[in-house]
Formats: C-alpha cells, structure tokens, sequence
C-alpha cells in the first residue's frame, strides 16, 4: 500500500469486494487487491493518465518520498523518463533536489537521463549539489553523470557547490 498519510481507503469499484487505495494526488484509484482475475484485467487494459499528470503525480510522490506509488508508476509503464514540469525539470531532477536516493536509483533503472537538461541547463547532479544531497550526487556520478556540464550560468556541479559552501561535496 502507498505509504502516504493522505491516502483513504474505500471499496473496489470494480469487483466491490476488495479494497483500494484513493490517493488524491493520483486523482484515481489503485487497487490493491482485487480477487476477481476478470476484474483486475479489465483494470490493466485502462490507459495510463496524461503525461502532465504523470509528472505531477510523480513529483508528488517524489517529494514525500512514497518510494510504493513511484515503483507502481513505473511498473505501471508511465512515460516518468520524458515527463517535465514547465522548467524542464525531470522527474529525476525532483528526486535529486529533495535528496530521495531510492528514487533516483529507481528512475535511473527505469531509464531516465542520468544528464537530463532543463531549460537552464541544469542535471540532476546540478539540483542535487545545490540542495547539498551527497549521497544523490554521490549515486548520480557513479551512475556516470557528467561533472563538466554546465548551467545556463556557466557553473558546473562542483562549481554549485562550491558557491554554496557545501565542504562535503565541494572536497
């Protein structure tokens, strides 16, 4: 079950036995069991939401750090690789500002730009140093993040984090 604290519990609308999640973030709702197999097929053959709200849901999940929606997105075959908000920020870009290193992990396998630009040239590894996220930045070059590109300012990810003051990163 998504281990968000915002989410209510009803009945399953397709078989009306089983439980399911409403999570109002997703504005749908996920089954989380549902015994009836023509049911949860029927359930499988629903299109996937829009890509902007993909992005949404997906940052949101991000954010809170509800690691059991994100797997289920993905899972789900949600496009969260080519999903942006206005800026160009990627789902990966959310995950590494707030620091959510399962989840940078998770959209990495799934296949995310490890070098995904926004419009002001920024990576994840650039959101990650600005926000002093060394274990993300640490995951993100391992991953093979290039540490030579450059924001739209000129400034490259060490150089972030040596404006910032950030010892750890900037060492």
């Amino acid at each position: 079950m998504p281990s968000s604290r915002f989410a209510l519990f009803s009945i399953c609308p397709i078989c009306v036995s089983c439980v399911v999640v409403v999570s109002p973030w997703l504005c749908s709702r996920v089954i989380v069991s549902c015994v009836d197999p023509k049911a949860r097929a029927a359930a499988a053959k629903r299109p996937n939401p829009a890509l902007r709200k993909q992005q949404s849901s997906a940052f949101y999940a991000v954010s809170t750090f509800d690691q059991s929606s994100l797997e289920k997105m993905i899972d789900g075959g949600w496009e969260l690789a080519s999903a942006k908000d206005e800026a160009g920020k990627t789902v990966l870009h959310r995950a590494a500002q707030v620091g959510n290193a399962p989840a940078v992990a998770s959209l990495l396998k799934s296949g995310s730009s490890v070098d995904a630009l926004t419009q002001w040239k920024e990576t994840p590894l650039h959101m990650a140093c600005r926000n002093n996220k060394v274990a993300v930045a640490k995951a993100l070059v391992e991953a093979g993040a290039s540490t030579t590109l450059k924001t739209y300012g000129g400034d490259t990810a060490l150089e972030i984090a040596q404006k910032y003051k950030f010892k750890d990163l900037a060492a």
